[in-house]
């Protein structure tokens, strides 16, 4: 697999994910649990790229990962079943957002008084609020910049 990686001119990050999937957790599972894989490089090349577009946390594509190389299948179908694919629509964020917001207005004077802990707070609810499905760092933007425009 990493040699077709290489082939394909697969280099930096998304290499060196690929590299740390097949020692980590691909050689656990097989280690612990069967000889059996059914993960190819295009599985290894999707779960990358939906990191890399952001419709996957790398948490929830170790997920994915195991549970393809176990049953097979889109590494997307997959996260789709699991309920592991991150919201990225800024109109969806943004309603999570400004729930949280209007609910914690003292977390809201806080980081505009400096306390930035609070900005990881308010991540944690928003994430909290849309069942872990929210691209936390795209809500934390959206946080920044809505706690600094009211200021």
């Amino acid at each position: 697999i990493v040699l077709t990686a290489l082939d394909e001119g697969v280099t930096g990050k998304p290499l060196k994910r690929i590299v740390n999937w097949l020692t980590g957790e691909i050689q656990k599972y097989v280690s612990d649990e069967t000889d059996e894989l059914h993960i190819t490089f295009a599985h290894l090349s999707e779960i990358n790229k939906m990191i890399d577009d952001g419709s996957l946390s790398s948490t929830a594509a170790k997920e994915v990962l195991l549970e393809v190389a176990r049953k097979g299948g889109s590494a997307s179908d997959v996260a789709a079943e699991l309920d592991l694919v991150q919201v990225s629509d800024t109109s969806e964020i943004e309603a999570f957002v400004d729930k949280i917001l209007a609910d914690n207005p003292q977390a809201v004077t806080d980081i505009q008084n400096g306390e930035q802990k609070a900005i990881g707070f308010l991540v944690g609810q928003v994430m909290k609020l849309s069942k872990g499905q929210a691209n936390p760092g795209l809500v934390n933007k959206m946080i920044a910049q809505k706690v600094n425009t009211q200021q």
